[in-house]
C-alpha cells in the first residue's frame, strides 16, 4: 500500500475514504484508533494516514486533487430531487443521496 495523504481528523479521513470507495479504490486508514487521544498526544501522532494500492495510486491522487479543488473553489449546490443545499465537496446529496 502507498500513502496517499494524511488527515488531521477522523471525519476528513473517512470522507476521503468514502469518495475513493465510490470510485472502486480500496482504501486502508492507519491511525484511526488514536483519534480518541487528540489533545493528549502531539497532533502529528494522531493524524490518520490514507493508503491505497500501488496500482490505484495515480487514479486516487487525481481524484483527491479534484476533490480538494471542489472544496476550495466550488459553490454550494441545491439538490434537484429534495432541494437540500450541499457543500461543493459533495457529489451526491447528503440528504437523499441523489447525484448532482
Amino acid at each position: 500500500m502507498n500513502k496517499l495523504c494524511s488527515s488531521a481528523n477522523y471525519l476528513e479521513a473517512n470522507t476521503i475514504r468514502a469518495m475513493l470507495d465510490s470510485e472502486g479504490i480500496e482504501v486502508f486508514l492507519k491511525g484511526e484508533a488514536l483519534a480518541g487521544a487528540m489533545g493528549e498526544l502531539p497532533m502529528n501522532v494522531t493524524e490518520i494516514e490514507v493508503f491505497v494500492k500501488p496500482e490505484q495510486f495515480a487514479q486516487a491522487e487525481r481524484l483527491l486533487n479534484d476533490f480538494k479543488q471542489r472544496q476550495e473553489h466550488g459553490n454550494n449546490w441545491l439538490c434537484g430531487e429534495c432541494g437540500e443545499e450541499n457543500a461543493p465537496a459533495f457529489e451526491i446529496c447528503w440528504s437523499c443521496q441523489n447525484s448532482q
